[in-house]
């Protein structure tokens, strides 16, 4: 199910590269009043909020397998479900009951509960497969091969809903970035990206002074950033993309982060810390609690600090400056490869559990 966030659509993709079964692409096109999320929405199956083009492209033959993402295509999912005997798979969180899917695919940021249908993977899905990053690197390898080594990739994000990128932290940044070229005595492979400020941009710009080759992203321009995940023997990265974090950690290489400004608003924070204390033990408020989001009643606030925190604590990454980032000795952990294998195993016991009654 191909959505409207091109992140998301990335990560399905990669879980059916990786399955390496044949597959098809089906856009998920709303009408212009969808409504907003409610308990309600998850718990039909329709195609009602579907534009008419999009909904004619749901016919015969049915699928064995729907990977899904985003809560606005579970009414579509469940629907194709009451239509087949289709296994329901679905990527993040659905925002809706849990046990109508075979298997969620979740990250920490989610806070789902545990679930006999709940996995739960360190990091989203990459697509970045190996023959990508070696076609890249040597892509781009001629433009860097002047550049003393060893490589620290920067890699720049900006603005969320929670976090901001001021001037001032630009100029912090830019200073760690120095201090740590001049401490490896390498350069810096710098990449901004399509939510880094202009201003941002243009301090780094001025105030890097190591050797460095420096990427302003582009959307008509070929990005390194495949590049770079490749190629470089570190990384800095913006705790603002859990996905670019992500992917940097998935390397094994020392990973710093740098954090941008927290502008949490109090409800959000208020949230997170209620969902902590409701949660807490095995009391009968946390049972009931934990209930009502496996039934979809509730959802638990979104928390990509629980990411990051995971991160830290694991050993796969350090703030930037501090020591931790050890590099080589930590476990790299393929959540794709352990997604694919959550999804091939599903169908594996369904085919055992058939045989068996036949």
């Amino acid at each position: 199910m191909q959505g409207h966030r091109t992140g998301d659509n990335l990560q399905v993709q990669a879980l059916a590269d990786g399955l390496g079964w044949p597959w098809a692409s089906k856009t998920l096109e709303w009408q212009k009043r969808l409504p907003r999320w409610t308990p309600l929405y998850g718990r039909s199956a329709h195609l009602n909020h579907l534009t008419p083009k999009a909904r004619g492209a749901f016919a015969p033959p049915w699928p064995d397998l729907v990977l899904s993402i985003g809560w606005r295509s579970v009414p579509v999912t469940r629907w194709i479900k009451s239509q087949c005997n289709a296994r329901l798979v679905h990527l993040g969180r659905p925002r809706a009951p849990l046990a109508p899917f075979d298997l969620v695919l979740t990250t920490p940021q989610y806070r789902l509960p545990d679930s006999p249908n709940v996995v739960q993977l360190s990091g989203p899905l990459t697509a970045m497969s190996p023959d990508m990053l070696t076609a890249s690197a040597a892509a781009w390898a001629p433009q860097l091969a002047d550049l003393p080594g060893p490589w620290t990739a920067v890699l720049v994000g900006g603005d969320t809903p929670t976090l901001r990128f001021p001037s001032e932290a630009a100029d912090v940044l830019a200073a760690a970035c120095n201090r740590h070229a001049a401490q490896n005595q390498g350069a810096l492979l710098i990449a901004t990206s399509p939510r880094t400020p202009a201003r941002v941009t243009e301090i780094l710009r001025q105030s890097i002074t190591a050797p460095s080759f420096f990427h302003v992203w582009h959307k008509d321009a070929d990005n390194p950033y495949a590049a770079f995940l490749k190629l470089a023997d570190q990384f800095i990265v913006t705790n603002d993309s859990i996905s670019m974090t992500q992917e940097a950690a998935l390397t094994g290489r020392p990973l710093h982060i740098f954090p941008l400004t927290s502008q949490d608003r109090w409800r959000d924070s208020a949230m997170r810390s209620l969902d902590g204390k409701l949660r807490r033990g095995d009391s009968a408020i946390a049972r009931v609690y934990l209930r009502m989001i496996r039934e979809g009643v509730l959802y638990p606030p979104k928390s990509p600090s629980d990411y990051f925190q995971a991160l830290l604590r694991d050993g796969r990454a350090a703030m930037l400056g501090k020591p931790g980032a050890r590099g080589q000795n930590v476990p790299v952990l393929p959540e794709t490869e352990a997604a694919v294998q959550a999804v091939r195993a599903l169908f594996e016991t369904t085919h055992a559990t058939q045989t068996g009654n036949t």
